[in-house]
């Protein structure tokens, strides 16, 4: 998850991003969603088949951040955890 994050630190312009069926976990995502509103391009992400809960708030508070600070009009997060 760390040199995910510092890919995407280093990659500002990332459009799209794929991240399905990698067994990422709440605690694994928050890390890349730290730089992730970053990028101010993005437009898909996808996260489906991971082992997502979305348990934390801290989790939550990112993706609110990410919905308001990105371009994203496609978020998967489909065969996830997510209760």
């Amino acid at each position: 998850s760390y040199s995910i994050s510092t890919v995407i630190y280093n990659n500002k312009n990332i459009e799209t991003l794929v991240l399905s069926n990698n067994k990422l976990t709440d605690i694994g995502l928050e890390v890349i969603m730290q730089n992730l509103s970053l990028c101010k391009d993005l437009k898909k992400l996808d996260l489906k088949g991971n082992h997502i809960s979305f348990n934390s708030l801290r989790l939550q508070e990112y993706f609110e951040k990410l919905l308001i600070e990105t371009s994203i009009f496609s978020l998967n997060l489909s065969f996830n955890k997510i209760n």
